[in-house]
């Protein structure tokens, strides 16, 4: 009996649930959904054949039961083994504790492993987190600074079409500047 609790603590503690308690749900819920099938059967032959209730009543109580002993100790009972043994297994690499070992400080150690590998995991969660989030700011930065890279490509084109025209500019005043005054006022003239 204590073994049975020992090992409903290990399943508890490392799936965060007790298989057991899963396949009594599972279990439910199809004999539940067979007791109504066998509710609305008997309903439809009732109605079918009003003169043969105690008959029909016999006849389904004893499918029920057949399909129990069936259910039970033939498929659900292959099932809950099959996932005890393949499903639901602790492996053996992981370290639980086990109250019924001898040596103490091993238990105590295990028990101390597993809360140091938790801590880790929330850990490597929580950087996780927030190197996603350092991640999103850097993509920010950087989109920021294509931008700016981009204002400033357009911005030199624009200083050397500036320069280039202050370079005419200063290209035509030394011309009009070198032509005889006179030549100035005729053409103006």
């Amino acid at each position: 009996m204590a073994s049975k609790m020992n090992d409903e603590l290990l399943s508890t503690e490392f799936f965060g649930f007790h298989p057991g308690k899963l396949y009594k749900e599972i279990y439910a819920v199809g004999y539940n959904e067979f007791i109504e099938a066998v509710k609305a059967l008997k309903k439809a032959l009732h109605d079918e054949f009003p003169d043969n209730q105690d008959e029909i009543d016999r006849s389904c109580d004893s499918f029920l039961t057949e399909y129990c002993e069936t259910f039970d100790k033939k498929w659900f009972k292959v099932f809950a083994d099959f996932c005890s043994k393949n499903v639901f297994k602790i492996p053996a690499h992981v370290p639980v504790y086990d109250p019924e070992l001898n040596e103490r400080e091993a238990n105590q150690e295990a028990a101390v492993r597993v809360r140091q590998l938790k801590n880790k995991v929330l850990a490597m969660e929580y950087f996780n987190c927030r190197l996603l989030e350092k991640i999103k700011e850097v993509d920010g930065q950087i989109a920021e600074r294509e931008q700016l890279k981009e204002r400033i490509e357009q911005m030199k084109v624009k200083v050397e079409v500036i320069k280039k025209g202050r370079e005419l500019e200063a290209e035509l005043t030394s011309i009009t500047d070198e032509l005889p005054h006179n030549e100035t006022h005729q053409t103006e003239a």
